[in-house]
């Protein structure tokens, strides 16, 4: 078997997986899901789904900068082509090696630059993705991958292996003496890794006020490695002497395996092992959404008020930022495994007998020292990347995305695995079922691509460079994915047929807007009885009866109740009857006093056939004409303002014949004394001064009770006695049409029954007065009952009656003209004059 020199690597590494996942740049649809989670754990949170379940997803990737198939030979996929020959003559020659082979379907890229070679897979197993609530959300995840790498190959090495050491122009010249060339290498690398990582990511929107939106995610993953290996070439200089003669210089090899590592066994892709403990690793994101018209995104529904439309993308533009990979693993080393100096001439590499790793391990010992170095573990650095994710909306579900893509590595470690870093433009378009991209990829290889990948429903496909399948164009590499998930979307805006703001789900009235409290049925008279209960849906009312309304609050609904502004009793269907008199007040004119049905329930309480409101006598009986009022003496005197109503008297003294007091032949009417006898001439009076004041009696308005002449013989009142009296009687005032004093009169009042209790020798007479509205008759009634009031009110407060007079006059005595309002207010009053005996 033919081994092209310790480049063995070259071709163990080149045995791949089928189908693997890679993130950068092409899964940044907003309903890739937990796909878009490896490279940006920020968008588990606010995505487009509830639950988004990864049944199998995954990706593989081989890509070059120094050889490529040409693009006329993409005949090469059929078993007829000239492919199909090299392929299957004798398994041990090697097609690629062939000149012809070379020349018709090979293109070798000479630009001076170092060549590389990557090639990655990536599985994602059973995973998934929940939306815990509006802010934050949750990823479980499980992945198998494996990456290698070739960097820093010179192109004369390059060269060397492609043509099978067969550049003539490198070999010595032993014919002219001249050796062959010598040849540099700065720093080869080689290094794969195969592992697997259990992910538990989380995110969580940290900011959404009116057009910002920000949102954060981070993933912590255990890593665990089934194996890896590593070598490194620094500064090697060397000789191809003949085709199968090299020497090597003083090169420092740093050589590392785990214990597992040997793709030469046949198991070794398919009896996993781990080769490693497990280890922390973690992924880090942060989004910014620029949201300026957000505000249509948001609906009320169901009482909760402004919520985000979940199924609809918010964004004008968006910024993304990760960090992805962040950790490394370690393994224990392979016997065999170090560092050396490999220093050797002339060495003949025809026929090395490497047939697994641990005649690998013996050829390398054999032509190399090994370097003092007492490590038995190595650490495999995992391919941590940086990349930013530029997302814009052009117009509905047209979108355009840019992504720099950079790979994190340090080129002088060489147990280290990295990316292909990349500069991506993504046109496409998306909705809930299909999405379709077209990634414009440029990558550090120096490869321009152009991809598509096709969402439809629960499976994606794509490539990240579709040309060489549709043109001629050369091939530097290969990739595909493939994915099949069970995606569960989250909701919408729920229906809403009636625009109530209460979901049809929920909504036990959902032709017809109404409101949330009632289930989304309508409330018309907003009486909090929906229609659908609301007996009176039209008219505001109270729950206990049904939505009808109870006006009065008597306990009848108005529908039923004749008296719906008045609270009455069910007996009379809902009017009432204030008093008692079993007539309903709407029908009663005398509603506040019990009456008769005869009379429309008022009273007759003298039984004279006369109501007692239009009876000037309600509790007398009298003719009619009489205004109800009896005169039993005849004397054309109502009994009530007959003060002798057995006796025909004279109106002008109250019904009563004139009576000679003092009994000295002179009548009352005609005596200036009429307590005190005395002689005709001297108008009924002694010749006398009875009370000693010196004013004979007949000039002595108060005989008996010593005065002043200033004051015709009376005694003279003081001002301020006069003061409490005048104020008494200027503010009386009554209630109109009725003998009831004011409230705002009766303080006087107080004050003048407080002055009379302390004047006791003095006597009071009150003179009752109307105006000329109404019936004279009843005038003088009222005059009368007025003045009776006032005596009955001072009664109250311990002023004795035999102290008190009254006289009344009805309308008789006024002292305005009752022809103005304000002449008649005056005439309506009481008088009061202070007497002595």
């Amino acid at each position: 078997m033919k081994i092209r020199f310790t480049f063995i690597f070259l071709f163990l590494y080149c045995i791949q997986f089928i189908e693997a996942q890679n993130q950068p740049s092409n899964l940044q649809d907003n309903y890739s899901g937990i796909l878009s989670i490896p490279s940006q754990p920020a968008n588990i949170a606010d995505n487009r789904y509830k639950l988004d379940i990864n049944l199998v997803s995954g990706f593989n990737s081989s890509y070059n900068n120094y050889i490529a198939l040409k693009g006329h030979t993409m005949g090469w996929w059929s078993s007829q082509t000239p492919w199909a020959n090299y392929v299957s003559k004798d398994s041990s020659a090697n097609a690629f090696q062939d000149p012809a082979f070379q020349d018709e379907y090979l293109f070798e890229r000479l630009n001076g630059d170092n060549k590389s070679i990557h090639q990655s897979t990536d599985i994602m197993g059973p995973s998934v993705l929940y939306t815990i609530d509006d802010k934050q959300g949750i990823a479980l995840s499980w992945r198998v991958r494996t990456m290698a790498n070739i960097d820093g190959l010179g192109e004369d090495l390059a060269r060397i292996i492609y043509n099978d050491r067969n550049i003539p122009d490198f070999f010595r010249d032993s014919a002219n003496g001249l050796p062959a060339t010598l040849l540099q290498n700065e720093r080869l690398s080689m290094a794969n890794m195969s592992w697997a990582e259990y992910s538990l990511g989380y995110g969580r929107v940290v900011y959404d006020e009116h057009k910002h939106f920000l949102k954060v995610g981070g993933a912590f993953k255990l890593v665990q490695g089934f194996h890896a290996a590593y070598v490194e070439f620094n500064d090697m200089s060397y000789q191809l002497n003949e085709k199968d003669t090299v020497t090597i210089f003083q090169t420092r090899v740093n050589y590392g395996r785990s214990k597992s590592y040997d793709p030469s066994d046949p198991d070794f892709f398919t009896q996993y092992k781990f080769d490693s403990r497990m280890a922390p690793a973690f992924d880090i994101g942060i989004i910014y959404e620029f949201r300026p018209n957000g505000e249509k995104y948001k609906y009320d529904m169901d009482g909760e008020y402004e919520r985000w439309m979940h199924d609809k993308n918010k964004y004008k533009w968006r910024v993304g930022f990760s960090i992805t990979d962040i950790g490394q693993i370690k393994f224990d080393k392979a016997d065999g495994s170090g560092d050396y100096i490999m220093d050797v001439e002339n060495w003949d590499i025809s026929n090395l007998g490497i047939t697994d790793f641990e005649s690998f391990d013996s050829v390398i010992a054999s032509v190399s020292t090994l370097a003092p170095n007492d490590e038995r573990t190595f650490t495999m650095q995992l391919p941590t990347a940086i990349s930013f994710q530029i997302d814009y909306n052009i117009w509905k579900g047209f979108y355009a995305n840019f992504t720099p893509y950079w790979s994190i590595y340090n080129n002088a470690n060489p147990t280290k695995v990295h990316n292909i870093s990349s500069y991506s433009l993504t046109p496409r378009f998306e909705n809930k079922w299909f999405g379709a991209s077209l990634p414009f990829s440029y990558n550090n290889y120096g490869n321009t691509a152009m991809g598509l990948f096709i969402r439809l429903g629960p499976i994606t496909i794509g490539t990240t460079d579709f040309v060489p399948y549709i043109a001629s164009s050369n091939i530097f590499g290969f990739d595909g994915y493939f994915s099949l998930r069970v995606p569960l979307f989250r909701a919408g805006k729920p229906s809403d047929r009636d625009d109530d703001k209460v979901s049809d789900k929920k909504d036990d009235c959902p032709e017809v807007p109404g409101l949330l409290i009632f289930n989304g049925c309508p409330d018309i008279d907003n009486d909090g009885v929906p229609d659908i209960y609301d007996d009176c849906p039209t008219d505001s009312g109270l729950v206990e009866f049904r939505g009808c309304p109870d006006r009065d609050g008597d306990g009848i609904i108005d529908r039923y109740d004749e008296c719906p502004d008045l609270k009455g009793i069910l007996a009379f269907n809902g009017c009432p009857d204030t008093d008692g008199d079993g007539i309903i007040d709407p029908l009663d004119s005398c509603p506040d006093i019990a009456g008769l049905i005869f009379f429309h329930g008022c009273p007759d309480t003298d039984g004279d056939s006369i109501i007692d409101s239009e009876d000037l006598c309600p509790f007398h009986a009298g003719p009619k004409e009489n205004g109800g009022c009896p005169d039993t003496d005849g004397d054309g005197i109502f009994d009530y303002l007959d003060e002798c109503p057995e006796l025909a008297g004279p109106k002008e003294n109250n019904g009563c014949p004139w009576p000679d007091t003092d009994g000295d032949g002179v009548l009352d009417i005609d005596d200036r004394c009429p307590l005190n006898p005395g002689p005709k001439e001297n108008f009924g009076c002694p010749y006398t001064d009875t009370d000693g004041d010196g004013i004979l009696d007949k000039d002595d308005e108060c005989p008996n009770v010593p005065g002043v002449i200033e004051n015709n013989g009376c005694p003279l009142i003081e001002k301020e006695d006069l003061v409490i009296i005048n104020t008494a009687f200027s503010n009386l005032e009554f209630i109109t049409g009725k003998a009831i004093i004011s409230n705002q009169s009766l303080s006087s009042l107080d004050e003048l029954a407080d002055l009379l209790n302390k004047k006791v020798e003095w006597k009071i007479l009150l003179s009752g007065h109307t105006d000329n509205v109404g019936d004279e008759k009843a005038n003088l009634i009222l005059s009368k009952r007025r003045a009776e009031a006032i005596q009955d009110y001072l009664m109250g407060k311990e002023v004795a009656r035999e102290r008190i007079k009254v006289e009344f006059y009805g309308e008789s005595k006024p002292i305005e003209s009752n022809d103005t309002p304000e002449g008649r207010q005056k005439n309506r009053r009481v008088e009061m004059e202070i007497q002595f005996e």
